[in-house]
């Protein structure tokens, strides 16, 4: 390896560990910020004693996951490296920093490893967050023992509230409660702190600041509600609780929505009366209750929600939950992902013969499938006059798995129906029902009698033979009849669900229910373009730049592997982007850096790249919000996009020529529309790329 990569390496190593240092901080206000993270930094060392000892704690336990090798676990790295930054900042609150707190905060450091990895061991099997329950465990055993250390000083001399300034200058009582709340997040319960803390984290995340102001004033409320006024806030140390709760439930463990919103006014109530009861009980132990009512609740409606309503809950933590808003509205757009996707179950042209809620059979528990028939050029599905099951072109067609899966159940000896006659008593014929990896089922019935091709318990996969098309059961005419179903028995009631990737009359789908009456073709893998959109690790690409047709600079992209996500992306040094596949559809779907870069030009001129074959292809596909506008527009579209469904966003459009494989478009990019091109060669791959007056040649 040369000196120069050495060093590269080195520097990129040194930078993720930056990141990950002052992410720390920002994960506390549940957003990954660096920015944040360093002011986060500086307005703990408000009172120094605090911020020294939480940058110790931070530092030891960064230096010991670096010796064990944590870096490799993503999930426990950063909920290791918050919990200990709030164990550190905790001991700073109790204790005047010296030579015995330095010796404290290392036991304290290695227990909190300790804990957090026993939390995480328990909790990621049942796939539930461990949040901060390491901090309130160790946090807890430090209050309930500060008596005990007798060489330790306690730092209460030191803290100089300025909640009595706050109120001398006229602000309301309940704006300096919240700003003291925001500071205890920090472990630093002072309203001018807060103040800090707040007004920084608004200028990188306002969503995360109005939620954290809903979750005051909810839990302000219920609070008022519950103890009768008869206690005063100010005093109080743990509104904190129903800021975190909130923002918790409304924007980091659920998409934000209107249903996030009102599920987080539950939870912060709830969080209310858990956090009175609980000071009932600890005050008799003179114990802070800490952020045990935030974790209890946020637990609570984790799993509750979980259960009912799955589709809910933000699985991808984005880093903030604008971001996470505007990645939820593009796979929404782009995949249907409120509903399941599945591939075509046969091969060539074949028409809809009865859709969604159809005319005949298609209705009430089972109204969501779908039953094909091939036609020929006169739109007949039969030759001669039609009394032979032979003169039914579906007839003995192949029928292939539209996903992957277990075989469940097979049923194969019905007899297929003359035509003219149907079987009443076994409405579904010969079926095979498998399980999909996603824990639904799919059916495929009306298949020919002894045609099926496998076993229960056989995994199937993606476009393997599964059978042929028949007329048995309840069937006027040899067809095919698909559906998907949450429970394994013939039978069961029907759930919706889309189709991947198909022509229909002319137009490329990336996904969609065709019409009634439409014929739809899958598309067929172009295996050379395949070839070319499959790139090897750290292979790179050198492009030349040029304004308005003068070179200017030369910008060499990577490509790389994220090995604790196993996604693939392309990196300038500075930017990532992201891909996958689907189907017969490459798709950018992330983008992180600077903008106005090379990989901020790519994913705006070719969004998705069709791998088939056929005619020039014709679509649209909405772009991150970033991309359109600029900073302060994003917030004001996600606000709407927040309480609203079918709030409007720009999308770009686009053809694709498959013989010059080229894709030629038209994108709103930074504020108004812009002219694309982008051009792949069969033999190198990524050949040209044009946005605006930018345009990027291939050199290497």
């Amino acid at each position: 390896m040369s000196l120069k990569k050495k060093i590269e390496l080195y520097q990129e190593k040194i930078s993720a560990e930056i990141t990950a240092f002052f992410s720390a901080y920002s994960s506390i206000f549940s957003i990954v910020n660096v920015k944040f993270g360093i002011l986060a930094c500086f307005a703990s060392f408000i009172y120094p004693n605090i911020g020294l000892c939480g940058l110790i704690t931070l530092t030891i336990v960064l230096l010991f996951s670096k010796i064990v090798n944590f870096h490799q676990m993503a999930l426990i790295r950063g909920a290791l490296f918050y919990n200990a930054l709030l164990v550190g900042l905790f001991i700073g609150y109790l204790f005047q920093i010296n030579l015995s707190v330095f010796i404290l905060i290392v036991f304290v450091s290695v227990f909190t490893i300790l804990v957090t990895l026993f939390f995480d061991s328990i909790f990621r099997v049942y796939l539930i967050p461990i949040i901060s329950i390491p901090f309130v465990v160790i946090a807890g055993c430090l209050a309930l023992s500060v008596g005990r250390f007798t060489d330790l000083l306690d730092a209460t001399p030191y803290f100089i509230s300025h909640v009595n300034y706050f109120v001398r200058l006229g602000f309301p009582v309940y704006l300096v409660v919240f700003f003291k709340a925001v500071g205890t997040i920090l472990c630093v319960p002072d309203p001018l702190v807060g103040m800090v803390l707040f007004f920084s984290l608004i200028l990188f995340s306002p969503m995360t600041g109005l939620f954290l102001i809903f979750g005051f004033g909810v839990g302000y409320a219920s609070e008022s509600y519950l103890v009768l006024g008869n206690l005063n806030p100010i005093s109080k140390y743990h509104y904190f609780n129903y800021l975190l709760t909130f923002n918790a439930i409304a924007g980091v463990f659920l998409i934000p929505s209107r249903i996030s919103i009102l599920l987080a006014i539950v939870g912060t109530i709830l969080s209310s009366w858990v956090a009175i009861s609980a000071i009932s009980y600890w005050s008799h132990y003179n114990v802070p209750i800490l952020s045990l009512p935030y974790n209890v609740i946020v637990l609570l409606m984790f799993q509750a929600i979980r259960s009912a309503i799955p589709q809910r809950l933000n699985f991808t933590f984005a880093g903030s939950p604008e971001r996470a808003l505007d990645l939820s509205r593009l796979f929404q757009s782009r995949h249907y992902s409120h509903e399941i996707g599945i591939y075509l179950p046969f091969s060539g042209a074949w028409k809809v013969l009865q859709g969604f809620n159809g005319q005949w059979t298609h209705r009430g528990l089972w109204s969501y499938a779908l039953d094909f028939v091939k036609t020929d050029e006169r739109a007949m599905s039969y030759r001669n006059l039609g009394y032979e099951l032979e003169d039914y072109y579906a007839f003995n067609q192949p029928v292939i798995s539209p996903l992957e899966g277990y075989v469940v159940i097979v049923q194969s000896d019905f007899l297929d129906q003359p035509i003219g006659q149907v079987d009443n008593q076994n409405n579904w014929g010969n079926v095979v029902v498998i399980r999909a990896l996603g824990g639904f089922y799919i059916l495929l019935a009306h298949l020919k009698r002894n045609s099926i091709e496998v076993k229960v318990g056989e995994y199937v996969s993606i476009g393997q033979r599964i059978g042929v098309c028949g007329n048995s059961g309840y069937s006027q005419e040899p067809h095919l009849h698909l559906h998907l179903q949450l429970f394994p028995d013939i039978g069961s009631p029907t759930i919706p669900f889309h189709l991947l990737n198909y022509h229909s009359n002319g137009e490329l789908h990336f996904h969609g229910i065709p019409q009634l009456g439409s014929e739809i073709i899958e598309n067929s893998l172009n295996r050379a373009l395949d070839a070319r959109l499959t790139f090897r690790l750290e292979e790179s690409m050198t492009f030349e730049v040029k304004e308005r047709g003068v070179p200017s600079y030369q910008v060499r992209l990577l490509h790389q592997l994220n090995p604790l996500t196993g996604q693939y992306f392309w990196t300038d040094g500075v930017s990532r982007l992201f891909y996958a596949r689907q189907g017969t559809v490459f798709y950018f779907f992330e983008l992180s850096g600077v903008s106005h870069s090379f990989l901020w030009d790519l994913y705006a001129a070719a969004p998705r790249i069709p791998i088939s074959y056929g005619k020039n292809f014709s679509f649209e596909d909405p772009l991150p919000l970033k991309l359109s506008y600029s900073k302060f527009e994003i917030w004001k579209k996600l606000f709407v996009t927040l309480f609203s469904k079918n709030a409007p966003h720009k999308v770009g459009r686009y053809e694709m020529n498959t013989e010059s494989l080229s894709i030629s478009g038209e994108a709103y990019i930074q504020g108004g529309m812009q002219k694309t091109y982008f051009k792949i060669d069969p033999s190198i791959g990524f050949l040209e790329l044009t946005v605006g007056s930018r345009k990027y040649v291939r050199l290497s």
